[in-house]
């Protein structure tokens, strides 16, 4: 009967043995990994707003004057509008590309609009233009469309000369920023 006792005491030692191996098991998948689990998230959350704040704090150092840089930015924003603006009237478009001609002193034969190519997120607006004047004055017409006006591609280019006078014909692709509330108006 002692050695029943004795087996049955071993049985209950190896019994509560493996029920503290359990809950350790349980305690362990249940709550501990889980409070780590949400401590790693909570670290890494916070490692994201320092690096957000860090960004911030970095702008406020470089840009100390916010009004001043404010209007920096409109002067930006208003010269990329005039190269690339999202309403065009073509004959406004058409009296920029005569001005041009006018001051570079080529005089402009032909004047002549295409169909407007839409794209994804901006228009192309191809005009043929005839021009006649000689080398200088050409050169100047090529630097007021790529300094001066909107943004733009001359395209095709047919030169002719005849005693000195250069007569060209040439395609200018000009470029439009397409929003969802705006066409390409073709009246003028």
């Amino acid at each position: 009967m002692l050695e029943i006792k004795k087996i049955t005491a071993k049985v209950y030692n190896m019994i509560f043995a493996a029920l503290i191996v359990l809950s350790a098991i349980v305690f362990y998948n249940f709550f501990f990994q889980p409070q780590q689990d949400q401590i790693a998230l909570a670290r890494n959350t916070l490692s994201i707003h320092r690096q957000r704040v860090a960004v911030v704090e970095s702008f406020v150092r470089s840009h100390p004057d916010a009004d001043n840089y404010l209007s920096e930015l409109d002067a930006k924003l208003m010269s990329a509008q005039r190269l690339l603006p999202d309403q065009t009237i073509m004959s406004a478009l058409l009296l920029e590309v005569q001005q041009a001609a006018q001051d570079s002193g080529v005089k402009l034969l032909r004047l002549k609009p295409q169909k407007v190519v839409m794209k994804a997120a901006y228009s192309e607006i191809p005009i043929e233009v005839d021009i006649r004047g000689n080398y200088f004055s050409q050169l100047k017409f090529y630097n007021y469309l790529e300094n001066r006006l909107r943004f733009s591609i001359v395209n095709k280019v047919n030169i002719q000369a005849q005693q000195g006078i250069l007569d060209t014909k040439l395609t200018i692709i000009f470029y439009d920023y397409i929003t969802k509330n705006n066409k390409i108006n073709n009246k003028g």
